[in-house]
């Protein structure tokens, strides 16, 4: 794992293969093998791949993770300050989660380092129905026990947790702040781009998904109707097919 820093703080990154870059951000907790082990070697095959962990997640840490309520266009931030110091430009952004919304700030915000734009799995505004799905995940030991050990594996025992309970206060304040999440005006984003939603995602549902194809010209939709929050890594031999043919033709 390779690392730079950048305002102030050291990114962990990995950097694979050569060609044009595909950047792959994941989501809350996420490390880079964790999110895209599927992908990691599939892409690096043809492509540049860089996956980096951001700020107080994985090997970027410190600092601690925390969640201003800007901190999608916090990490967005992050994210373009490094590819200025790596010398990426028009990069394929691919985000998952919480990566999808930072995927969005980035394209709205520093198109020129967005060649096109692939996401799921996003928040696009929080509503009643979201609040409760989450706080309903907010009580970590009900998660499934293989991702409680791989977490704990990661982070010790404490850390990963109190994170999430940071995650859940965050959307509980922008909720009651009328549920706006920080991202950009999604009419700014003009690269090519392609939002797709796992029908079973128990998490996010469709809506979100549908909001932000509205709000993107000339985007377009997909489903994976047997997925749910991670196609990518469930289904992944599907999805790497469709990153590759979206570039392709974009």
């Amino acid at each position: 794992m390779t690392k730079v820093s950048v305002r102030g703080i050291e990114l962990h990154y990995e950097d694979l293969g050569a060609g044009a870059p595909i950047v792959l951000l994941g989501g809350t907790l996420g490390t880079a093998y964790g999110d895209f082990s599927k992908q990691l070697s599939a892409f690096s095959d043809d492509f540049r791949v860089i996956a980096p962990e951001r700020r107080g997640y994985g090997g970027s840490r410190p600092p601690l993770r925390d969640y201003p309520d800007d901190f999608y266009q916090r990490d967005a931030d992050d994210m373009a300050a490094m590819l200025d110091c790596l010398g990426v430009a028009g990069a394929t952004i691919v985000g998952w989660s919480e990566g999808a919304a930072v995927a969005l700030c980035l394209a709205a915000t520093r198109p020129e380092l967005v060649a096109r734009l692939i996401f799921w799995g996003g928040v696009s505004a929080v509503d009643d129905e979201d609040i409760a799905s989450f706080e309903a995940r907010r009580d970590v030991a009900s998660w499934p026990p293989k991702v409680c050990a791989a977490l704990t594996e990661i982070y010790g025992p404490d850390y990963w947790g109190d994170t999430w309970g940071q995650w859940c206060d965050v959307m509980g304040r922008l909720h009651a702040a009328g549920g706006a999440v920080g991202i950009p005006p999604l009419e700014q984003i003009a690269c090519p781009s392609l939002v797709l939603h796992g029908a079973k995602d128990p998490l996010i549902k469709a809506r979100h998904a549908e909001a932000f194809q509205r709000q993107i010209a000339g985007a377009e939709y997909l489903v994976f109707e047997d997925a749910g929050h991670n196609p990518h890594l469930t289904h992944s031999d599907e999805f790497n097919r469709l990153v590759r043919d979206f570039i392709a033709r974009s």
